[in-house]
């Protein structure tokens, strides 16, 4: 088996040739790339930070009623459905909608 194997590699130089070469090239590729990468570590940071909360009332947002009036002034509509038994939609019975 080694003797028919050694004939294997002795007749295909190039196949032989990237066998070695190829899994080399993307070590030393991925060397170069670790070693130019920034590797210092960075210490936790708390994801709250500072002025991140802001007093009910005191947003930067405008008012509910500030935004119903631009809506008219723009002549366009806010529409929104309930949440009652009136406004949900049943799911049909499984008879109804089965092909059998």
């Amino acid at each position: 088996m080694l003797r028919k194997n050694w004939l294997l590699k002795i007749r295909h130089p190039f196949v032989t040739a990237a066998e070695i070469l190829l899994p080399t090239i993307v070590m030393l590729l991925l060397i170069a790339i670790r070693t130019r990468v920034d590797t210092r570590i960075h210490p936790a940071q708390p994801y709250i930070r500072e002025d991140m909360f802001v007093e009910v009332g005191k947003g930067i947002s405008p008012n509910f009623q500030l935004v119903l009036e631009s809506l008219l002034a723009e002549e366009e509509f806010l529409a929104f459905a309930p949440d009652t038994e009136e406004t949900r939609i049943d799911p049909l019975p499984v008879d109804e909608v089965s092909f059998n």
